[in-house]
């Protein structure tokens, strides 16, 4: 109910929830009519079908190059290009440096030992669990559920006491523009208003969650010239 679906053109593909099914895609593009749409597929060797009822169909006309520059208040066509081409470089470095900060906090985990304290991770357990029975009205965990949590809030917290440790041994400090431009950076990712990152933040009293964010990725640009990365697309 409530679906919406692309028909694909001849060089796309047809994804129904994630599965590509091919043959239904040339079906679509084939179909004269909107009603009693009943395909048949083949997905690993099992025969399946898929039925749409109560379709409406809507056609997508390209705007023309003069309504996308009146839209993005663009004086002209090269100008708006070259925007393009910026924006692509900037979503493509930020990816590349997510990457390359999630490699890094994960070796750092993974092979640092370092004494936590056991207070916080209770802390963060008691905090994380309520969370979760608060958001699925349940009475109590299950204990596969209690020991995920506990694993996390371990995390967390051995995260929190890594940062720290360097940041003490590396004089390195958050300051107010490093914690605008972590909130950039999350407006970048979100297309979203830096000013509504901030409300957001400031209204949840998650201030700490942006200094947290600023002061991984100074750490991580104090040493990332001395990691090696793999797998960076």
């Amino acid at each position: 109910k409530n679906y919406t679906l692309s028909v694909p053109n001849e060089n796309q593909v047809f994804l129904f929830q994630g599965i590509p099914l091919s043959e239904i895609g040339m079906a679509l593009r084939s179909s004269q009519t909107s009603s009693n749409l009943i395909f048949q597929f083949l997905h690993q060797g099992e025969k399946g079908s898929l039925e749409l009822k109560n379709c409406q169909f809507s056609r997508i006309t390209p705007a023309s190059i003069d309504q996308v520059l009146e839209k993005y208040g663009t004086p002209n066509e090269a100008l708006l290009r070259t925007q393009i081409r910026l924006s692509l470089q900037n979503n493509f470095d930020r990816q590349n440096t997510n990457s390359m900060l999630f490699q890094f906090y994960n070796y750092l985990l993974e092979h640092v030992d370092i004494p936590i304290s056991q207070r916080l991770v209770k802390q963060a357990f008691e905090k994380l669990s309520q969370s979760a029975l608060d958001s699925t009205n349940q009475q109590e965990l299950s204990e596969g559920d209690k020991e995920m949590l506990l694993n996390k809030a371990t995390q967390n917290i051995k995260r929190l006491t890594i940062n720290t440790w360097i940041a003490r041994r590396n004089n390195i400090h958050i300051s107010e523009e490093d914690i605008n431009e972590q909130i950039g950076v999350i407006a970048e990712e979100r297309r979203v208003r830096p000013s509504d990152v901030r409300d957001e933040f400031l209204g949840n009293d998650k201030i700490q969650l942006l200094a947290s964010g600023a002061l991984e990725r100074k750490i991580f640009e104090r040493f990332k010239n001395k990691v090696v990365f793999t797998d960076i697309q």
